[in-house]
């Protein structure tokens, strides 16, 4: 194990069972890494993070009194941006989904290696997000199904024309046969697209497509 691996790497351990806090801390600094802080609820990890600003703030799930994705949402309630990595026993699709969704950047489990702690401390400081192989699904499923919604909520907000392109994407129609059945040109068309996604939060044509198709949208009845 190089003495290397973590260097320069500020790092702030939440952890409310003692003996399991100094054991992080012992196998981090053995890593290189440069633990800062520590703490042992929610409260003081606020706190400390929010004054000690690390790289990375190593977090259990279940903390003394309330859980460690309770924090991770008052940090990005205060708008502290340091990446947390949640560090838990807990193999729940729950657990794991709220985590993200709060604004933790990534979930290890207690069963991985040292090596594999310090390698995802490594990723979510790098500014990418990090979680078991076998549960990556779970979120990406959870994301998607969160997005839908939020997209749902959103429909008042287009227009009538906007409507009727949206339907006509849904029904698998390209921007040409848009523009034939509105009469309008494409790049209108690309225009009334660009807004809709804008107004509904998503970001691709493809996730634009997706969710039309779910959706009961009224079709113009104009020929293509």
């Amino acid at each position: 194990m190089s003495e290397q691996t973590g260097a320069g790497t500020r790092v702030v351990v939440v952890e409310d069972h003692q003996i399991v806090r100094e054991g992080l801390i012992a196998l981090l600094r053995l890593g290189g890494f440069e633990v800062v802080g520590q703490a042992k609820d929610v409260a003081s990890a606020v706190e400390r993070v929010g004054q000690l600003r690390p790289d990375v703030v190593l977090m259990d799930v279940y903390l003394e009194g309330q859980s460690g994705i309770d924090a991770v949402r008052e940090l990005r309630r205060m708008g502290v941006d340091t990446p947390v990595l949640m560090l838990t026993v807990s193999q729940r699709d729950s657990d794991l989904a709220e985590a993200i969704q709060a604004g933790a950047n990534g979930y290890v489990l207690k069963r991985a290696s040292a090596q594999e702690v310090f390698d995802a401390i490594r990723v979510v400081r790098s500014g990418h997000l990090v979680m078991p192989r076998h549960l990556a699904g779970t979120i990406v499923g959870h994301r998607a199904a969160s997005v839908a919604r939020s997209a749902t909520d959103r429909l008042d907000q287009l227009s009538r024309r906007e409507m009727e392109v949206l339907a006509l994407l849904g029904a698998g129609r390209s921007n040409a046969e848009i523009a034939t059945a509105l009469v309008v040109t494409e790049s209108t068309v690309k225009t009334h697209i660009h807004r809709i996604a804008e107004r509904l939060g998503l970001q691709t044509r493809s996730e634009l497509v997706a969710f039309a198709a779910r959706q009961p949208l009224a079709r113009p009845q104009h020929p293509l």
